[in-house]
This record gives C-alpha cells, sequence and structure tokens, in this order.
C-alpha cells in the first residue's frame, strides 16, 4: 500500500492499520520524518 503524507495525522493512521492488517506499506514523508515511519512499520 502507497501512503502520500503518510507522516501526517491521517497519513500515520493510514500506514499503521494497513500494518495491522499485513500489508506491506510505502509512506511518502519529508527527509526528517523518515526515521518515524520506519517506527510505524513503513518501509523505505
Amino acid at each position: 500500500m502507497l501512503v502520500h503524507g503518510a507522516a501526517g495525522g491521517v497519513g500515520s493512521m493510514a500506514v499503521q492499520l494497513a500494518r495491522n492488517t499485513g500489508a506491506r506499506v510505502i509512506g511518502t514523508a519529508s527527509e526528517h520524518n523518515h526515521a518515524y515511519l520506519r517506527s510505524l512499520g513503513a518501509e523505505r
């Protein structure tokens, strides 16, 4: 699943919900948010 703006409120919730269902998640965000997205389970 591709989530644009994944570090925002709705995007981060979408990442978490998708990961909880077992989906592979790729998130887009500013570079300073990449570590946060990885902590949520999003891939590079």
